[in-house]
């Protein structure tokens, strides 16, 4: 078993990407955390990889990796789900504690 900080693979570099990175730093701060999108961003504190180098990056780097969709664009969230599960990462959630949740709301985990 490795004891390799965890990767969080944030589909996206925009507005709600850097909201998901912000608060994954806080509540996890040794986790590596990596924006990917189609484009070259220099506007986040976090690394970023294109979307087509993924499984290149991913092939030097130990796991575990994990990943959050940030976008809203369904068409966009299905092409990334896809690439995500090509390349073995995990589905991701994360709740800042301040958050304010439902009692009728459910959290879908994997399986």
């Amino acid at each position: 078993m490795t004891n390799a900080v965890p990767h969080l693979f944030i589909f996206g570099s925009k507005s709600t990407a850097i909201e998901i990175a912000e608060t994954t730093a806080e509540l996890h701060p040794d986790w590596k955390i990596v924006h990917v999108s189609d484009q070259p961003d220099q506007t986040t504190r976090h690394p970023h990889v294109l979307d087509q180098r993924l499984p290149e990056y991913l092939q030097h780097l130990p796991g575990p990796h994990r990943f959050i969709l940030s976008m809203s664009d369904q068409k966009l969230r299905a092409h990334y789900l896809e690439l995500a599960n090509s390349v073995h990462l995990e589905p991701q959630t994360i709740v800042h504690p301040q958050t304010t949740v439902s009692p009728s709301a459910v959290i879908v985990t994997a399986g």
